[in-house]
Parts: C-alpha cells; sequence; structure tokens
C-alpha cells in the first residue's frame, strides 16, 4: 500500500500529476494530492523504472504541504529547469510540460480556496 496507488487509504485524493520524461520503461512524476478532511495539499516527487510501484516507499511522510500556491510554483519551476531537455528535439515533451505545470497549478489555486 503506498500513496499513489491507495490515497485513500492515507485520507488523500489525487488532485493532478506531471510526468517530467517521456513515458516509456520508466517514470519522473510530481503529484499533488489534497487532504480529504482538512482540505490540505501536498506534493511528492518520485522517479524510476516501470519495476516498481511508483511511490513504492510512499506514505505521508513523503511528500510535502504546499502551504501556498508559490510553493508548488517555485518547486515545479525548479524541476522543470533541472530537465536536461534539448528545445530542437524535445519541443513537444516541453510543451506538454509547460501545460501540464498550467493545470496543475490551477487545480491547486482552484483546492485551496
Amino acid at each position: 500500500m503506498n500513496i499513489y496507488t491507495d490515497p485513500e487509504a492515507f485520507g488523500l485524493k489525487p488532485l493532478g500529476e506531471i510526468e517530467w520524461g517521456p513515458g516509456g520503461y520508466g517514470f519522473d512524476l510530481t503529484v499533488v494530492w489534497q487532504d480529504v478532511e482538512t482540505g490540505a495539499l501536498y506534493y511528492g516527487d518520485d522517479s524510476g523504472c516501470s519495476c516498481p510501484p511508483k511511490f513504492e516507499q510512499g506514505g505521508r511522510h513523503t511528500i510535502t504541504r504546499i502551504d501556498r500556491p508559490q510553493t508548488l510554483i517555485d518547486h515545479l519551476g525548479k524541476r522543470q529547469a533541472d530537465k536536461d531537455y534539448d528545445p530542437e528535439f524535445d519541443q513537444d515533451q516541453i510543451d506538454r510540460t509547460t501545460g501540464a505545470i498550467g493545470v496543475l497549478v490551477q487545480k491547486t489555486r482552484q483546492a485551496s480556496v
């Protein structure tokens, strides 16, 4: 049991996620959850190959509270800046990621009202 496959067991519901890589046989995710009781928002990152489950070791101790939308915006901006994209070959991935960031930030803002 982990927060990705069984968020309800941790009192969470997923708001959305961003896949930072091209997919395939690996994953590189940022996921945002909301506490169903308090409405508090959290994010977590995980990456790896497709063999182990996402957030395999994941419980509440592995996620970070989002105290204000800017906390998430800063984190996502850093994650995007840390990616080694080649604009000539990876423009579609850059565009998808940028769009996904916008959607996730908007959902977070709406949920924190």
